[in-house]
This record gives structure tokens, sequence and C-alpha cells, in this order.
């Protein structure tokens, strides 16, 4: 039996995930979600970002289309990451073309997040800010795990990073940042 692809089903993951990676806190010993770490103002205590201000591209980014993307996913793919190959292969298929992103982030109470078009002027606010455009995200068949390309600015620090999440399914279900490769 073949299952199809659920679109609704997708697109709420796709934004659970997103602001998982934005949002929510990672497990002890994985990295910040984002990459402000080198500005003091970023950090908080317990190394939760202190950002309160989110700017997010509303267009994804076709990945596909950059081939360093795409020759670093085969390499991965082949070198035996222990993550499912059928993530790879949503995240390709994915991102063939770009999509329209929409406001359906799910941001806490004192944080606010705005879909530009383009990379505001970071060094003109006064608090923390962050600007982020990620790729469509990658799914294997059963949605328990999730990749997916950003390319992150905070103030001048810029960088890019591959995000694998996973799903975890005790004390409800939420996702969170199993790992994180720089560019």
């Amino acid at each position: 039996m073949l299952s199809r692809p659920n679109p609704a089903r997708t697109e709420r993951e796709q934004y659970d995930v997103y602001s998982a990676y934005l949002f929510r806190v990672s497990g002890p010993g994985t990295a910040l979600p984002v990459r402000c770490t080198a500005d003091p103002r970023y950090i908080g205590r317990l190394g939760v970002a202190t950002i309160q201000r989110y700017f997010v591209s509303d267009q994804s980014t076709p990945a596909a289309l950059q081939s360093s993307t795409f020759t670093q996913l085969v390499r991965a793919k082949t070198v035996g990451s222990g993550t499912p190959i059928s993530m790879f292969n949503s995240f390709l298929f994915r991102n063939l073309s770009a999509e329209e992103l929409t406001p359906k982030f799910s941001a806490g109470n004192s944080q606010v997040l705005v879909l530009a078009r383009t990379q505001p002027d970071l060094s003109a606010t006064s608090q923390p800010a962050l600007w982020a455009k990620f790729t469509n995200v990658g799914f294997n068949r059963d949605f328990s795990w999730a990749m997916f390309y950003a390319d992150v600015s905070c103030k001048g620090v810029n960088g890019g990073e591959y995000v694998y999440m996973r799903k975890a399914f005790h004390h409800g279900r939420y996702w969170y940042i199993d790992r994180i490769e720089p560019k």
C-alpha cells in the first residue's frame, strides 16, 4: 500500500518545525537554534536566546537549485548519518521551487515575528533581532524526522546551517533539534 502525501499535514508540520527552531530552547548539549551566539546581547541565562524580533523571508529558498546544497546532500546521504533517506528525498523534492510562507508560526507572547520580502537593516533595531530565510522542510514518511536549511543573520553575524529535527512523542508531540550542521 502506498501512502499519499497529505498537503495540509505537511504544511502544519512545516510551520511547527520552523517555530521550534526559532522559538524553543534546544535540549541539553545542543547548539542554540540561532547563529547569534557571538553577540552577548543575544544570550540570556541558561543559554536561551533573548531575541524579541524575528524577521523571516516570506518566500522559501529552493535549495535544490543551489548546486553546492545538492552535492552536500548527496554526500551526506551516502555517508550514512543515521537519518532516514526518505527525509532527504522529501527535502530534495519539496525544494524544486520556492513557496510563499504565511504567518502561521507559533511565536511566544513576548516575541514578534514579521514576514518580509527582503532582509531588513538589523543594525537599526535597538533590541536583538534575527533575519532568517528557510528552505521547505523535508520529512520522513511518518513525520518523526525533519530537515531544512536556514540562512540566518544577527546584526552582521551571517551563517547558513542544515537543521535536523526529531519529534518527541512523550509528554505531548513536539519538535526538537537533533543536530545542526553549519554550512
